[in-house]
């Protein structure tokens, strides 16, 4: 039998409210970046919706604040919608081009290095 890891819960408490409002202005933003050149397919928008809650959530937990981040973020937003729709050949964004340009945006220097707190870490 094995055994499961327990999840990590150590850092501030983060609300759900909290968390689902910040989602909303990155969605927002990755719109604009997208700006009627393609759609978002629901596994798309579910994608960056799971993957985003879980970092942004960590970044929070680990005392990042969104108040400063926000001048980060809401920019890498718009470039990954409009990375994710130049990718949209069909015109529609799926998982795979969610995915693709997500993966992209954490290359970006505005980012910071891999594991360094910040929200797209």
């Amino acid at each position: 039998m094995t055994k499961k890891k327990a999840k990590k819960t150590t850092g501030r408490p983060v609300s759900d409210r909290t968390l689902e409002a910040i989602l909303v202005e990155c969605a927002l933003e990755v719109g604009r970046g997208v700006a009627g050149t393609a759609t978002i397919s629901d596994a798309a928008r579910k994608f960056w919706h799971s993957d985003f809650r879980k970092r942004i959530k960590k970044a929070l937990r680990e005392g990042e604040r969104w108040s400063k981040g926000r001048r980060r973020v809401k920019p890498l937003s718009v470039k990954m919608g409009t990375h994710a729709a130049s990718l949209a050949k069909s015109g529609v964004i799926g998982k795979a081009e969610a995915k693709t340009a997500a993966d992209a945006i954490r290359q970006d220097p505005t980012c910071g290095p891999p594991g360094s707190g910040k929200f797209c870490a």
